[in-house]
């Protein structure tokens, strides 16, 4: 199987214990790097997943697994091409 490697710039919620009305508000931006293990196949996308570690074999072969609303996705930069992962190379 192969993944691409990207970086993928995101806006996430932002959370205040106290704020009063001359805060900013405003949510945070991310970077998130990781092999994209699924991107929604629709024209905006609804979701992209990425896992920060990839192993082969057994039930869980993706760890550090983020999954980022396509809604909240600002910039993606693809880092290197779609690798084939084989247990050689791990």
């Amino acid at each position: 199987m192969s993944y691409p490697l990207e970086r993928i710039t995101w806006l996430d919620a932002a959370f205040m214990e106290r704020a009063d009305q001359d805060d900013e508000f405003e949510p945070v931006e991310c970077n998130t790097v990781g092999y994209v293990i699924r991107d929604t196949p629709d024209t905006d996308g609804v979701y992209v997943v990425l896992a920060g570690e990839i192993s082969e074999g057994g039930a869980h072969d993706f760890r550090w697994v983020t999954t980022i609303p396509a809604g909240m996705i600002t910039h993606r930069e693809e880092l290197a091409q779609k690798a084939t992962l084989t247990t050689a190379t791990l």
